[in-house]
């Protein structure tokens, strides 16, 4: 994939790729975006404000992809009420102060009419305050708690599932088990303090006993965290991480020869981490991946998951990370574009959340599940798709664990 250029492009038609991107000028809207008439050709305006560069980039061109395959798909089936769809990206460089300054920009020059940010989750916070005053619909694919405050950031969606979702999951699985001494490792960031409270409560909910250790998010050998974990006699671990660390926390494991079993959040299985340690370090740990990352038969996937893969392809994207990742984004983009389709327009975005409160999953079928079940308390995603554990080892194959 070639690096993304800052201006508002057009997503084209599959069969008419080649036509010359048009650049738009548009007048800026007012402070609450909701005084002007609103063109029925005028295009939607989606800006991508990403990590493309930097330490997030690994999950910025995969999210990147999705966005603009979600475009595609709603361009190449008439738009919304008849409008195209732009996507205009911009590079944060993994930096939020840089994500925040870029958003204002942008709304001080054209208001976008959707705005898919987040590559991380302290991209996501930074950028928080500014987008609810601004009444800026946003979409996103974070767990940090800003994303699904529903109260707090009324336009804010995230794609992904509460951690409160898996944290009960994981505890019901330990009880089962027979385990009574668990541990959980995060990362020392906002994401990571995101997963602290749900967890501490579902395994003391179930009578369970969890010790919580930390690692820094530059933590190449994460040793000290485990072998704490190790000598407090922990049965089995959950561990969350974003990008590689997971594969560095495998390996640390398996260098102080703690063979409790681990298991990885979600989080984990979003990166392609197979080839940073061996099958034989891997012993004993698997990861939780939702079933629209794991390779189905063509009866078992649903259309939607059939479509984002036909569009990748359509692209020539290589994956990168797991299809999940590309399924995060493009989902979301879906869901507020059948959002507005319901509301009639781009600049209500009160009716574009109530919209989205409503399960908006038509005329456009979202790929990791049937459903969002976004309600009018949470704005995390409700029904992310099943679970599927599987070996750390298991390899990638276009974007999906290969399990068959």
């Amino acid at each position: 994939m070639g690096k993304p250029k800052n201006t508002w492009r057009r997503r084209p038609f599959a069969a008419v790729a080649s036509l010359l991107i048009t650049v738009l000028t548009v007048a800026a809207c007012g402070a609450d975006g909701e005084g002007g008439a609103q063109s029925e050709t005028e295009p939607i305006r989606i800006l991508a404000l990403l990590a493309t560069s930097g330490i997030s980039a690994p999950s910025g061109e995969p999210l990147l992809a999705g966005v603009k395959a979600a475009a595609d798909v709603v361009n190449a089936n008439g738009g919304v009420n008849g409008r195209k769809v732009e996507v205009k990206t911009l590079n944060t460089q993994s930096d939020p102060t840089r994500a925040v300054s870029l958003f204002q920009g942008e709304v001080a020059a054209s208001k976008p009419d959707l705005v898919f940010a987040g590559t991380s989750s302290s991209e996501l916070v930074a950028l928080a305050a500014a987008t609810t005053a601004a009444k800026v619909p946003v979409i996103c694919p974070n767990q940090a708690a800003a994303a699904g405050d529903a109260a707090t950031n009324p336009y804010i969606f995230s794609g992904a599932g509460a951690s409160v979702v898996q944290s009960q999951y994981f505890a019901k699985l330990f009880k089962d088990k027979g385990y009574t001494n668990a541990g959980l490792l995060v990362p020392n960031s906002a994401v990571g303090e995101a997963q602290e409270a749900p967890y501490a409560k579902a395994f003391q909910d179930l009578g369970l006993t969890l010790r919580i250790e930390k690692y820094g998010a530059a933590d190449l050998d994460m040793s000290a965290p485990l072998t704490r974990l190790r000598d407090a006699g922990t049965q089995a671990v959950v561990f969350f991480s974003v990008g590689p660390a997971g594969g560095y926390i495998i390996k640390s494991r398996a260098k102080i020869g703690f063979d409790a079993p681990f298991y990885g959040d979600s989080a984990v299985a979003t990166g392609n981490i197979s080839g940073l340690f061996t099958a034989e370090e891997a012993e004993g740990v698997v990861l939780n991946a939702y079933q629209v990352s794991v390779a189905q038969t063509d009866a078992e996937m649903l259309p939607g998951k059939k479509k984002l893969i036909a569009t990748l392809a359509e692209e020539n994207v290589t994956y990168t990370t797991p299809l999940l990742t590309y399924a995060l984004s493009y989902d979301t983009v879906l869901a507020s574009m059948n959002a507005f389709i319901a509301v009639g327009k781009t600049d209500d975005p009160d009716g574009w959340r109530a919209a989205m409160e409503n399960n908006p999953t038509t005329p456009f079928d979202p790929a990791m599940s049937s459903k969002f079940d976004w309600t009018k308390d949470s704005h995390f995603r409700g029904d992310p798709g099943p679970y599927v554990l599987i070996p750390a080892s298991t390899q990638l194959v276009n974007g999906q664990y290969d399990v068959l």
